[in-house]
């Protein structure tokens, strides 16, 4: 599938990861050694087995399968409070008013299907973008 990626401004990207092999959280299990460099999750993720193995991740997509599904927004969420500082992807369908609570709970940057990225234009996510929620950062700094 080809993907439009947004920057949390708004601004069109060109999609850094086209050149990289994703794998799955099963094959993630099945390594012994090796860093994986992008790692594809989805809603039905279970994070307590992954954790001990995201040390060697320096990237992550989070696949959104539709838009009702805001699994998503929680995987990322809790990744962040677990303290995983790398690239965080939301991949899918992700709509507009979407946009800043995906930013708020940390992820990095979207990628969108074409066809739904020129459905919305990019003057919809530039918008979204100036009114973006306080991020995970800033929250967990309120809290110590």
């Amino acid at each position: 599938m080809e993907y439009q990626v947004i920057n949390r401004h708004g601004e069109r990207l060109d999609n850094d990861w086209g050149h990289l092999t994703p794998i799955t959280a099963d094959a993630l299990l099945s390594l012994h050694g090796g860093a994986a460099l992008v790692l594809m999750l989805d809603g039905d993720t279970d994070l307590d087995a992954l954790r001990p193995h995201l040390k060697d991740v320096e990237r992550i997509g989070i696949t959104f399968g539709h838009f009702a599904d805001g699994r998503g927004f929680s995987i990322a969420r809790a990744l962040r409070e677990d303290g995983f500082d790398g690239h965080l992807r939301a991949m899918g369908h992700i709509m507009p008013d979407q946009f800043r609570h995906a930013m708020a709970v940390g992820f990095d940057d979207l990628a969108l299907p074409v066809d739904l990225a020129a459905r919305y234009g990019l003057a919809a996510w530039r918008d979204t973008a100036s009114h973006i929620l306080p991020d995970y950062q800033s929250r967990l700094q309120a809290k110590s």
